[in-house]
């Protein structure tokens, strides 16, 4: 992909970034901290009180939320659109209160805590970008979701972001790689010592290409054969940086934003 195609394709938010950026004044005195939440559905499953906890859930998040999970058939997929619902309750309340963020962690969060401090849900109004990417619309706050196995992921932000977790589970990792990765990305997985070493470097690679898509509203083939290798910064793509993790044990995370030129941001 040429760097002059992309950016025809995510000009317009690149843009929309500068903008922003440059009406906001200099000695400004505090940025929030981004925030970053974690929460497990494993409380769902309990035989004893998972269902009372679901309901509990579905009656603290907003009433488009409520809408949407009950059109959700699978029974995880509902939980997670639900435990979504409650982390984007909870970030804007902390944001609000100016709760202090906790820099490059993760606030690993369960169901049972997460109804302890919400009181009343918060009604939350969508709006949607010619992408179909959603912003809130009465909340000067962007945030991305992501869920996959028994986790959910949320970040909150002044700036844009995209999120994405993944559970590494085996995989085709060859046919995957020859549709979506670069020659270098392809050669990296090619040269990677064992199967171990070979997973978490296609997951690594993988969550960068979806949380990048879902920054931009594009997708993953927005980034077909970029290099988005670790060490290389943000590959061939011009500013946007990654925020990563590589926990709970089993899972990989990535966080794409455009850059506000934070050091340090392109690491674990």
């Amino acid at each position: 992909m040429a760097y002059f195609g992309l950016k025809m394709r995510c000009g317009g938010l690149l843009f929309r970034y500068a903008a922003v950026a440059a009406a906001e004044p200099s000695n400004r005195e505090h940025v929030m901290d981004d925030r970053y939440y974690l929460l497990s559905l494993e409380e769902f499953e309990d035989a004893v009180c998972g269902e009372r906890l679901f309901a509990e859930a579905f009656r603290r998040i907003d009433s488009a939320r409520q809408l949407r999970a009950e059109r959700i058939r699978p029974v995880r997929a509902r939980q997670a659109c639900v435990g979504a619902g409650l982390l984007l309750q909870t970030a804007l309340e902390e944001a609000e209160k100016g709760t202090p963020g906790k820099g490059r962690e993760l606030t690993v969060c369960t169901v049972s805590r997460l109804l302890e401090s919400i009181a009343e849900p918060r009604e939350i109004v969508m709006k949607y970008e010619k992408n179909g990417k959603p912003y809130m619309r009465d909340y000067p706050f962007f945030f991305n979701l992501s869920h996959s196995g028994g986790y959910v992921f949320c970040v909150l932000s002044e700036r844009e972001a995209g999120a994405d977790i993944q559970r590494c589970s085996p995989a085709d990792y060859g046919r995957l790689a020859g549709r979506f990765f670069s020659e270098e990305e392809r050669l990296a997985l090619d040269g990677c010592a064992g199967e171990g070493e070979r997973r978490r470097l296609f997951y690594r690679l993988w969550t960068r290409k979806e949380a990048f898509g879902k920054l931009t509203g594009e997708g993953i083939a927005a980034v077909l054969g970029e290099n988005l290798l670790p060490g290389a910064g943000s590959g061939n793509i011009p500013g946007v940086c990654f925020r990563e993790w590589d926990r709970p044990q089993g899972y990989r995370i990535a966080v794409c934003q455009y850059d506000r030129s934070v050091k340090g941001m392109d690491e674990e």
